[in-house]
């Protein structure tokens, strides 16, 4: 099962992979040496930027996807799930258009992206804005 620390640890190896930084490394920046309340206000700072990048208009499934759920080899994928160029343009063609028809072949990933991650991602965000 995906934890809160698994999000935190993806995004804290994405952020040193962006930056080149190594004090992002998990196990730096979320050091057992620090006190509890520094820790904890470390994950209320990864937390927030992760829902930053969520949010986007644009590219917000791609960061909620890479960061909230994960490659899904938890759940028995064989390889990483990652959302693709393709299925970007079709987040793009879903926002812009009530009515759409996609042909794609066997494999392109179609069905789980838009009869789960898709949906998943716009609960995610109605829930989220309601709470807000």
């Amino acid at each position: 099962m995906r934890t809160r620390d698994n999000i935190y640890s993806d995004y804290l190896y994405w952020l040193r992979d962006k930056t080149g930084n190594d004090k992002y490394l998990p196990n730096l920046y979320l050091s057992k040496d620090l006190d509890e309340e520094e820790i904890k206000l470390r994950k209320a700072s990864i937390y927030k930027s992760i829902l930053e990048l969520v949010i986007d208009r644009e590219y917000g499934i791609y960061y909620f996807t890479r960061f909230i759920i994960g490659d899904l080899k938890h759940i028995g994928y064989p390889k990483s799930y990652r959302l693709n160029k393709v299925m970007l343009e079709w987040y793009g063609l879903v926002k812009n258009h009530s009515k759409l028809a996609i042909m794609a072949h066997r494999g392109s990933g179609k069905s789980i992206f838009f009869s789960e991650m898709l949906n998943i991602y716009d609960m995610f965000i109605k829930i989220g804005r309601a709470h807000v």
